[in-house]
């Protein structure tokens, strides 16, 4: 019925409520902001042992890896792969020698932590992080994870660094054995697992709750592309080590 102004039927009005009520969904649920689910995957430099190497990659990469061995007699920390080798590098020498060392994060490779050198250890790096004022994320793995937490509570990120066993290829009787050994020290509290590039499939599914470390020593970039696309979504692996020569 029409009487002088025009009169909307009451399905009309319903069906242009609804389509307006939608609208306004869509454009409230566009613009909301979104949960952020960017990877925190940092990549770092492997194996920076030379002053050399350590300052030419510095500006490069937010973080090095280093390889320590703390030597009772002398109170201090050199840098080198194995604590027979003659290299007498100290740990000091090569933080004074970065000028960008206060904001890089340092993973520390203690080669030789143990029960009986932890707590001098301890002194003698904490020494040196107030030093040179490393604010960076500074990590300290040992195979020995039952001499790292005084380091854990001293403010440093620990890792237990896994045996380095193929998951594919050992028998399953090894495979349980290295899976108790992982859940020891899991349950004595380190805050991360660290392994290889080949290792990561089984931490994952073994370990899924656990903080991860991880390096490759695969110098490919295509490789490693891959490889930051495969464990880039995982939240809980922090950082990737990748080999670079190239200096």
């Amino acid at each position: 019925m029409r009487n002088g102004g025009s009169i909307s039927n009451p399905i009309e009005r319903t069906m242009k409520k609804t389509l307006l009520y939608i609208t306004i969904l869509f454009i409230a649920t566009a613009c909301k902001p979104r949960e952020n689910t960017a990877t925190n995957l940092q990549v770092w430099l492997h194996r920076a042992n030379s002053i050399e190497k350590a300052q030419f990659f510095q500006g490069q990469y937010s973080g090095l890896e280093i390889d320590v061995c703390y030597i009772d007699s002398l109170n201090m920390f050199l840098v080198k792969h194995d604590v027979n080798d003659t290299t007498t590098l100290t740990l000091d020498q090569w933080c004074g020698a970065l000028d960008q060392i206060s904001r890089l994060g340092i993973w520390f490779d203690f080669k030789n932590l143990s029960s009986l050198n932890c707590e001098s250890a301890l002194r003698c790096l904490t020494d040196l992080r107030d030093k040179y004022e490393l604010q960076g994320m500074l990590i300290v793995e040992s195979t020995a994870y039952d001499a790292l937490p005084s380091f854990r509570k001293a403010g440093f990120q620990d890792s237990y660094y896994i045996p380095p066993f193929d998951p594919e290829t050992v028998d399953s009787i090894q495979y349980q054995q290295y899976v108790e050994k992982i859940q020891r020290a899991i349950l004595s509290g380190v805050t991360h697992l660290s392994g290889y590039d080949y290792q990561y499939d089984f931490m994952k599914r073994e370990f899924p709750e656990q903080r991860k470390l991880l390096w490759t020593l695969n110098t490919h970039a295509h490789y490693q592309a891959r490889l930051r696309d495969k464990i880039g979504s995982d939240t809980l692996v922090d950082v990737l080590l990748v080999p670079n020569s190239h200096y």
